[in-house]
C-alpha cells in the first residue's frame, strides 16, 4: 500500500506574508480618504540619528509630530518634521528626523499628531559608533514588485532578527509597469484596474512589518519612475 505525500507545510513567515499581501486591499479600503491613522511606517538612518516617516490617506492639516525616548511607556521628547505630497498620489507623505542620538541605543516612537491619533510604539536601533567593530549585517537587494516577489519578500522576513539594515539598491515596485499588469497576470485582482499609485500603495503596504522594524534605504533603478499617460512620459 502505498501512502500520498502529506502537502507540504507553510513557514510561520510565510504564513505571515500572505497574511499581509491578503489584507493590503482591505486595509487601504478601510481607511477613508480623511482619516488620519498612520499606515506604512518606515525608518532610515542617518549618521547621528533616525528619520520615521509614515503615511495617511488624507491630510492632517497639522505639522507631523513624534514621541520617542528609550522606553516605549516614556515617550518624554518630541521631534516635528513636514508633509509632503503630490498630484495623483493618493497619500501623503509625513517625515520626521531625530537628531543626536547615542550610537547603538534603542529607542521608542509613535506618531502624535494630530491630537487622538492611534500609533502604536515602534522601536529602532541606531548605528554603531565610527571605528566599532561589532558586525552589522547589510541585506542588499533590488528588483522588487509585487506579483513575483513573495519569495524575496519571504525570505527577508526569515532573516529580520540577523539583519540591522536593508539597502534596496534600485526598482521599488516596479509600479511603471502598471499598464501591462492585467495582461501579466490575468485573473490576479491586484491587476484589475491597476495604476501607478495602487500599485506603489499596495507594494508600500507589504514592505511595511520589514521597514517598520530596520533603516530601508534604497537608491533610483531603471523602472523606479513614474508612468504619465497619455503622453507616455517618464518622470
Amino acid at each position: 500500500m502505498s501512502l500520498s505525500p502529506s502537502p507540504p507545510r507553510m513557514s510561520l513567515p510565510a504564513m505571515y506574508l500572505l497574511a499581509v499581501w491578503l489584507t493590503i486591499s482591505c486595509l487601504l479600503a478601510a481607511v477613508s480618504a480623511t482619516d488620519p491613522t498612520p499606515i506604512q511606517q518606515r525608518i532610515a538612518l542617518l549618521p547621528n540619528g533616525m528619520t520615521v516617516s509614515w503615511s495617511t490617506l488624507g491630510a492632517i492639516g497639522v505639522t507631523p509630530t513624534v514621541a520617542w525616548g528609550t522606553s516605549p511607556t516614556s515617550l518624554t521628547n518630541t521631534a516635528s518634521g513636514t508633509t509632503l505630497n503630490y498630484n495623483p498620489s493618493i497619500t501623503w507623505f509625513h517625515h520626521v528626523t531625530i537628531y543626536n542620538l547615542v550610537p547603538s541605543t534603542t529607542y521608542y516612537w509613535k506618531v502624535t499628531s494630530p491630537v487622538g491619533v492611534i500609533s502604536p510604539a515602534l522601536a529602532f536601533t541606531t548605528a554603531p559608533p565610527v571605528g566599532d567593530r561589532t558586525p552589522y549585517n547589510i541585506s542588499i537587494n533590488g528588483d522588487m514588485g509585487i506579483f513575483s516577489d513573495n519569495g524575496t519578500l519571504i525570505q527577508m522576513a526569515q532573516q529580520l532578527p540577523n539583519i540591522d539594515l536593508f539597502l534596496h539598491i534600485g526598482d521599488l515596485s516596479y509600479a511603471d509597469d502598471y499598464p501591462y499588469f492585467a495582461n501579466y497576470f490575468p485573473g490576479d485582482p491586484r491587476a484589475v484596474g491597476a495604476t501607478y499609485e495602487t500599485i506603489t500603495e499596495q507594494w508600500m503596504t507589504s514592505m511595511t512589518p520589514l521597514w517598520n522594524q530596520r533603516p530601508y534605504m534604497v537608491l533610483p533603478g531603471s523602472q523606479t519612475t513614474q508612468h504619465i499617460p497619455p503622453l507616455a512620459l517618464h518622470q
